[in-house]
Protein backbone atom coordinates (compact mmCIF):
# COMPACT_ATOMS: atom_id res chain seq x y z
CA UNK A 1 0.00 0.00 0.00
CA UNK A 2 1.79 3.12 -1.25
CA UNK A 3 1.22 6.93 0.46
CA UNK A 4 -1.12 8.01 -1.82
CA UNK A 5 -3.67 5.59 -1.47
CA UNK A 6 -3.34 5.65 2.48
CA UNK A 7 -3.84 9.54 2.70
CA UNK A 8 -6.44 9.52 -0.03
CA UNK A 9 -8.36 6.48 2.12
CA UNK A 10 -7.73 8.54 5.44
CA UNK A 11 -8.07 11.96 3.67
CA UNK A 12 -11.43 13.27 6.04
CA UNK A 13 -9.88 11.53 9.35
CA UNK A 14 -6.22 12.92 9.00
CA UNK A 15 -8.19 15.89 7.83
CA UNK A 16 -10.19 16.44 11.04
CA UNK A 17 -7.31 15.15 13.33
CA UNK A 18 -5.21 18.23 11.72
CA UNK A 19 -8.33 20.41 12.18
CA UNK A 20 -8.19 19.66 15.57
CA UNK A 21 -5.15 20.08 16.26
CA UNK A 22 -5.48 23.72 14.99
CA UNK A 23 -8.61 24.66 17.02
CA UNK A 24 -6.28 23.19 20.21
CA UNK A 25 -3.30 25.66 19.32
CA UNK A 26 -5.81 28.48 18.93
CA UNK A 27 -7.73 27.79 22.14
CA UNK A 28 -4.61 27.98 23.90
CA UNK A 29 -3.24 30.70 22.37
CA UNK A 30 -6.24 32.89 23.17
CA UNK A 31 -6.72 31.63 26.28
CA UNK A 32 -3.35 32.72 26.85
CA UNK A 33 -3.76 36.09 25.47
CA UNK A 34 -7.53 37.02 27.44
CA UNK A 35 -5.51 35.49 30.50
CA UNK A 36 -2.31 37.78 30.16
CA UNK A 37 -4.63 40.83 29.02
CA UNK A 38 -6.27 40.55 32.07
CA UNK A 39 -3.39 40.62 34.36
CA UNK A 40 -2.27 43.62 32.74
CA UNK A 41 -5.21 45.14 33.07
CA UNK A 42 -5.27 44.15 37.01
CA UNK A 43 -1.56 45.24 36.68
CA UNK A 44 -2.73 48.72 35.10
CA UNK A 45 -5.78 49.11 37.78
CA UNK A 46 -3.48 48.31 41.09
CA UNK A 47 -0.92 51.32 39.74
CA UNK A 48 -3.38 53.54 39.14
CA UNK A 49 -5.32 52.93 42.58
CA UNK A 50 -1.72 53.20 44.59
CA UNK A 51 -1.38 56.60 42.54
CA UNK A 52 -4.62 58.07 42.99
CA UNK A 53 -3.94 57.03 46.81
CA UNK A 54 -0.42 58.99 47.19
CA UNK A 55 -1.94 61.88 45.34
CA UNK A 56 -5.41 61.83 47.99
CA UNK A 57 -2.59 61.43 50.75
CA UNK A 58 -0.40 64.17 49.88
CA UNK A 59 -3.29 66.87 49.16
CA UNK A 60 -4.31 66.00 52.43
CA UNK A 61 -1.12 66.90 53.93
CA UNK A 62 -0.77 69.66 51.66
CA UNK A 63 -4.23 71.20 54.05
CA UNK A 64 -3.14 69.90 56.83
CA UNK A 65 -0.16 71.77 56.58
CA UNK A 66 -1.80 74.80 54.70
CA UNK A 67 -3.89 74.34 58.39
CA UNK A 68 -1.58 73.96 60.89
CA UNK A 69 0.22 77.08 59.28
CA UNK A 70 -2.98 79.21 59.32
CA UNK A 71 -3.46 78.40 63.17
CA UNK A 72 0.25 79.32 64.06
CA UNK A 73 -0.45 82.41 62.53
CA UNK A 74 -3.31 83.40 63.76
CA UNK A 75 -1.96 82.51 67.34
CA UNK A 76 0.74 84.79 66.94
CA UNK A 77 -1.09 87.81 65.20
CA UNK A 78 -3.61 87.55 68.26
CA UNK A 79 -0.64 86.98 71.22
CA UNK A 80 0.93 90.46 69.77
CA UNK A 81 4.64 91.20 69.95
CA UNK A 82 6.80 91.56 66.69
CA UNK A 83 4.33 89.61 64.31
CA UNK A 84 6.19 90.41 61.47
CA UNK A 85 9.34 88.70 62.06
CA UNK A 86 7.87 86.07 64.11
CA UNK A 87 5.42 85.06 61.13
CA UNK A 88 8.30 85.64 58.69
CA UNK A 89 10.80 82.70 60.54
CA UNK A 90 7.66 80.68 61.07
CA UNK A 91 7.40 80.82 57.15
CA UNK A 92 11.25 80.18 56.69
CA UNK A 93 11.50 77.22 58.67
CA UNK A 94 8.22 75.62 57.38
CA UNK A 95 9.15 76.11 53.39
CA UNK A 96 12.97 74.94 54.33
CA UNK A 97 11.40 71.75 56.07
CA UNK A 98 9.03 71.40 53.29
CA UNK A 99 11.83 71.52 50.51
CA UNK A 100 14.01 69.21 52.07
CA UNK A 101 11.91 66.18 51.66
CA UNK A 102 12.66 65.21 48.31
CA UNK A 103 10.04 61.54 48.67
CA UNK A 104 7.14 63.09 48.51
CA UNK A 105 4.63 62.74 45.36
CA UNK A 106 4.15 66.44 45.36
CA UNK A 107 6.77 69.19 44.93
CA UNK A 108 5.98 72.16 47.23
CA UNK A 109 7.90 75.57 46.69
CA UNK A 110 7.21 76.85 49.98
CA UNK A 111 4.25 78.95 52.44
CA UNK A 112 4.22 82.20 52.55
CA UNK A 113 1.27 84.73 52.69
CA UNK A 114 -0.26 88.41 53.58
CA UNK A 115 -0.06 89.26 57.10
CA UNK A 116 -0.92 92.87 58.14
CA UNK A 117 -0.94 94.17 54.45
CA UNK A 118 2.46 92.57 54.10
CA UNK A 119 3.36 89.78 51.91
CA UNK A 120 6.23 87.58 53.22
CA UNK A 121 7.60 84.16 50.93
CA UNK A 122 9.02 81.63 53.09
CA UNK A 123 11.62 80.68 50.12
CA UNK A 124 13.12 84.63 51.09
CA UNK A 125 11.47 85.54 47.65
CA UNK A 126 11.49 88.99 47.11
CA UNK A 127 8.51 90.13 44.54
CA UNK A 128 9.36 92.41 41.73
CA UNK A 129 8.38 95.89 41.48
CA UNK A 130 5.03 96.06 40.74
CA UNK A 131 4.01 92.78 42.15
CA UNK A 132 0.11 93.15 42.76
CA UNK A 133 -0.67 90.11 45.87
CA UNK A 134 -4.29 90.83 45.68
CA UNK A 135 -4.49 90.02 42.07
CA UNK A 136 -2.92 87.01 42.02
CA UNK A 137 -4.65 83.42 41.67
CA UNK A 138 -4.08 82.20 45.22
CA UNK A 139 -5.02 85.12 47.20
CA UNK A 140 -8.38 85.30 44.70
CA UNK A 141 -8.76 81.78 45.33
CA UNK A 142 -8.70 82.19 49.28
CA UNK A 143 -10.85 85.37 49.14
CA UNK A 144 -13.46 83.51 47.67
CA UNK A 145 -12.96 80.70 50.08
CA UNK A 146 -13.73 82.30 53.01
CA UNK A 147 -12.01 80.73 55.17
CA UNK A 148 -12.41 77.11 53.59
CA UNK A 149 -8.71 75.87 52.37
CA UNK A 150 -8.98 76.73 48.12
CA UNK A 151 -6.80 75.16 44.83
CA UNK A 152 -6.78 77.46 42.22
CA UNK A 153 -6.16 76.25 38.17
CA UNK A 154 -2.97 75.66 37.24
CA UNK A 155 -1.31 78.86 36.53
CA UNK A 156 2.20 79.90 35.90
CA UNK A 157 4.12 81.06 38.78
CA UNK A 158 5.10 84.05 38.24
CA UNK A 159 8.41 83.80 40.74
CA UNK A 160 9.95 82.10 37.66
CA UNK A 161 9.69 84.91 35.37
CA UNK A 162 10.31 87.80 37.44
CA UNK A 163 13.91 85.93 38.44
CA UNK A 164 14.68 85.52 34.67
CA UNK A 165 14.04 81.82 34.44
CA UNK A 166 11.20 79.59 32.64
CA UNK A 167 7.71 79.73 34.61
CA UNK A 168 6.39 76.71 35.96
CA UNK A 169 3.03 75.63 35.86
CA UNK A 170 1.53 75.40 39.67
CA UNK A 171 -1.55 74.65 41.19
CA UNK A 172 -1.56 77.09 45.09
CA UNK A 173 -3.48 76.20 48.25
CA UNK A 174 -4.77 78.81 50.04
CA UNK A 175 -6.05 79.95 53.11
CA UNK A 176 -7.76 83.31 54.91
CA UNK A 177 -7.08 83.54 58.33
CA UNK A 178 -9.93 84.99 60.73
CA UNK A 179 -9.26 85.64 64.51
CA UNK A 180 -11.25 84.88 67.30
CA UNK A 181 -13.78 87.85 66.43
CA UNK A 182 -14.07 86.51 63.15
CA UNK A 183 -12.00 89.47 62.41
CA UNK A 184 -9.73 89.48 58.99
CA UNK A 185 -6.09 88.91 59.63
CA UNK A 186 -4.49 87.83 56.58
CA UNK A 187 -4.00 85.05 54.12
CA UNK A 188 -1.67 81.88 54.18
CA UNK A 189 -0.84 80.00 50.59
CA UNK A 190 1.40 76.91 49.91
CA UNK A 191 2.39 75.74 45.96
CA UNK A 192 2.64 72.59 44.29
CA UNK A 193 4.85 72.07 40.67
CA UNK A 194 2.86 69.95 38.26
CA UNK A 195 6.29 69.05 36.19
CA UNK A 196 7.37 67.24 39.41
CA UNK A 197 3.52 65.62 39.79
CA UNK A 198 3.10 64.64 35.73
CA UNK A 199 7.08 63.51 36.15
CA UNK A 200 5.77 61.15 38.86
CA UNK A 201 2.95 60.06 36.86
CA UNK A 202 4.74 59.39 33.66
CA UNK A 203 7.09 57.42 35.44
CA UNK A 204 4.56 54.78 36.57
CA UNK A 205 4.80 50.95 34.95
CA UNK A 206 1.49 49.63 33.66
CA UNK A 207 2.24 46.09 32.88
Amino acid sequence: MNLKHVLRENFLQLFFVFTAFLLMVAASYFSVNFIMRDQIIESAKGTLSLAESNIKVSLRESEMTLSNASLSVKRMMEEGGDTGDEVRRFFNDTSDWLLADTDRWLEYRGIYGVVREEFIDGTRWTPPRGYVFSAQPWFISARDAKGRVAITMPYHDVRGTSAGNSSKMIVSLSREIYGTDRGYLGVVAIDIYLEHFFRRVASLSLV
